[in-house]
C-alpha cells in the first residue's frame, strides 16, 4: 500500500470545511458569527482585484501563477476559520456532497460576490476601466457574444473542466475524511487548490481567461457591460461544480451517509473508485497537456505539473495516482504489494482510456485555432527520433522513481504521520522534463498523452487511421509508449538498487550491493 496515511476523522455536515485548527482563546460569539462571512468577503475580493491588475499590467507568462498565489496564501491565511471557500462553485459543490448545510449557502455566496465586486473597483480605482470576462479572441471568435455560437462551445469545455477540477480538488483535499487526520491534518490542501489556476489557467488562458469562479465572473462581466457574458460564464461553473460533487461520491463513497461503519484508518478504496479515480486524473491531466500543446503557452510544463500535483494530492490515497501507465508498470514491477499485477492492468486500460477521451475533447480546439497542432508525437527541428526516445526514456526513468522513492516508501523519516511532499516531487518532474526536452520530444513522459494526442490529431483531421499520414504517427506512438514504459521499468531498477529495506521489514533477505 502507498504511505499517504490514514485519516480517523469522520466526515460531518457541519460548517467546517477547511482543516481544523485547536485554539486555546475562545472567540466572542458574534466575531466568531461574521468571522466566516468576512473571510469570503476579503479573499474573494483579493482574488478578484489580483485578476484585474494581471490583466491590465501583468505578464501573461505568470499571470495565472499570481492568481493560484493569491489563491493559496488566502486559504492558508483563512484556513482556521470555519469557510475560506472563496469561490461560490466550491460552496455549492460542498452543498451538493451534503460537506456544507444548504441554509448557509446564500450568505456565504452574497459574501463571495459582494467581495468580487469590491474587487473589480478597486482595480477600478487604478486603471480608470473595467476588465473584459474574455481575452481577446485566439480562436477567431469574436467578443460578440450573439456573433458566433461556437464560443459558447469554447468557453464552456474549459471552464466546465477546470471549474470541476477546482471544485473536486478542494472536496478531495479539505473535505475528506480519509484525506485529513483528525489529529494531523494535512498541510498540502491550499497548494493543491491554488494550483488548479495554474493548470487551468494556462490552459485556458486564451480560450476563456481561466476565471473558475462564479463570483468573479459575475464581477467582471457586470462591471464591463456584458451581463450576457456573465451568465454564460456562471451557468458553465455551476455544471462543473455539480460534475465534482457526482465525481467525489464515485471515488470517496465512505465520505456519504455512513456507508462505512469501522474505522476510516482502515478503510481499503474500493475498486470502482480507484479505477473512476485512475480515468478522471488521467483525463484532466491530459487534457491540460493538450490544451497546452494546442494553445502554444510556453509554460506548459509549468501548467501540467500542476495538474499532476493537484490531481495527486486529490486522489494519492485512493488509487495512488499513478495517472500514467509507465509509473503503474514500475509500481508493479516494484512486487511489493503497491499495485498487483491484475489491478494494474486494470489500471493501464483506463489511464489509456482517459487520455484517449481527452484527445477527443480538445481536438475540438485544434480545428477551432487555426494552425494549432499538438505536434507531441514528432521529434523537433534539429533532432532524430533516437534523439527524441532516449530523452523521453530518461525523464519517465525519472518520474517513475521519484513517485516510487517519495510515494511507496514506508522507511523514509517524517515528522508527521502523514506524507506531504509527495505529489509536489512528482509533479516537478514533469517541469524539469517539460523544460527539459520539450524542445526535443515535447516532452510527454507518459503513454497516455501520447495516445490522447494521436486521438486528437485523428479527431480534427476527419481522417481514417488508415490514412498513411495516421500510419506514421501511429508508428511514432508506439516508439513514444515503447521507450516510456522502458522509463518506467528503469525507474523500478533503480528504485530496487536504491531501496533495498523497502523490500522486507528488516532488509535481511535482500541482496545488498557490496
Amino acid at each position: 500500500m502507498t504511505n499517504y496515511g490514514a485519516a480517523t476523522a469522520s466526515s460531518s455536515t457541519d460548517e467546517t470545511s477547511t482543516p481544523s485548527f485547536s485554539s486555546s482563546k475562545k472567540t466572542p460569539g458574534w466575531i466568531e458569527t461574521i468571522a466566516p462571512f468576512v473571510a469570503e468577503f476579503v479573499g474573494t475580493c483579493l482574488v478578484v482585484f489580483t485578476m484585474g491588475c494581471a490583466h491590465f499590467t501583468g505578464d501573461k507568462a505568470w499571470n495565472p501563477t499570481a492568481v493560484a498565489c493569491i489563491l493559496t496564501v488566502a486559504m492558508y491565511s483563512f484556513g482556521p476559520i470555519p469557510g475560506a471557500h472563496l469561490n461560490p462553485a466550491i460552496t455549492l459543490g460542498m452543498a451538493f456532497s451534503f460537506k456544507f448545510p444548504w441554509s448557509k449557502v446564500v450568505g456565504r455566496v452574497v459574501a463571495q460576490v459582494a467581495g468580487a465586486f469590491c474587487g473589480s473597483l478597486a482595480y477600478w480605482a487604478i486603471f480608470a476601466t473595467f476588465a473584459l470576462p474574455v481575452p481577446k479572441p485566439e480562436l477567431g471568435t469574436t467578443l460578440d457574444f450573439g456573433a458566433d455560437a461556437r464560443i459558447y462551445i469554447d468557453i464552456g469545455i474549459v471552464e466546465t473542466l477546470y471549474t470541476f477540477m477546482m471544485a473536486f480538488v478542494f472536496l478531495n483535499c479539505i473535505s475528506s475524511a480519509r484525506n485529513n487526520r483528525e489529529d494531523d491534518q494535512n498541510h498540502f490542501f491550499a497548494i493543491a487548490v491554488g494550483f488548479v489556476y495554474i493548470a487551468g489557467g494556462y490552459a485556458a488562458q486564451d480560450i476563456s481567461g481561466g476565471i473558475l469562479n462564479p463570483a468573479a465572473s459575475l464581477a467582471i462581466g457586470m462591471t464591463a457591460g456584458m451581463p450576457l457574458a456573465a451568465a454564460i460564464y456562471c451557468g458553465w461553473q455551476i455544471l462543473g461544480c455539480w460534475l465534482a460533487s457526482v465525481a467525489f461520491a464515485i471515488v470517496r463513497p465512505e465520505d456519504f451517509k455512513q456507508q462505512y461503519n469501522g474505522r476510516l484508518e482502515d478503510f481499503e478504496p474500493l475498486a470502482r473508485s480507484k479505477l473512476a479515480g485512475e480515468l478522471i486524473g488521467t483525463f484532466v491531466i491530459v487534457m491540460t497537456v493538450g490544451l497546452n500543446a494546442v494553445m502554444k503557452c510556453s509554460a506548459g510544463p509549468w501548467s501540467s505539473a500542476a495538474a499532476y500535483i493537484s490531481m495527486i494530492y486529490s486522489l494519492g490515497d485512493v488509487s495512488g495516482g499513478h495517472f500514467n501507465p509507465a509509473v503503474t508498470l514500475a509500481a508493479v514491477m516494484t512486487r511489493r504489494d503497491v499495485c498487483s499485477f491484475g489491478l494494474g492492468q486494470i489500471y493501464v486500460v483506463k489511464q489509456l482510456l482517459g487520455g484517449a477521451l481527452a484527445g477527443l475533447v480538445y481536438a475540438h480546439f485544434i480545428s477551432e485555432k487555426q494552425g494549432a497542432d499538438p505536434d507531441v508525437l514528432t521529434p523537433r527541428a534539429g533532432f532524430s527520433f533516437t534523439q527524441v526516445c532516449f530523452a523521453e526514456l530518461f525523464f519517465t526513468s525519472l518520474f517513475a522513481f521519484v513517485y516510487l522513492a517519495v510515494s511507496t516508501s514506508t522507511m523514509a523519516p517524517s515528522l508527521t504521520k502523514t506524507n506531504f511532499y509527495f505529489a509536489f516531487a512528482i509533479g516537478s518532474c514533469m517541469t524539469i522534463g517539460g523544460f527539459s526536452v520539450g524542445a526535443i520530444s515535447g516532452g510527454a513522459l507518459n503513454p497516455a498523452v501520447a495516445v490522447g494526442t494521436l486521438v486528437a490529431e485523428m479527431r480534427s483531421l476527419g481522417s481514417s487511421i488508415f490514412d498513411g499520414k495516421n500510419l506514421a504517427r501511429a508508428l511514432h506512438l508506439l516508439w513514444y509508449v515503447l521507450y516510456e514504459l522502458g522509463g518506467g521499468a528503469l525507474g523500478a531498477c533503480v528504485y530496487a538498487l536504491t531501496h533495498q529495506k523497502e523490500y522486507l521489514k528488516d532488509g535481511t533477505n535482500y541482496p545488498h550491493l557490496p
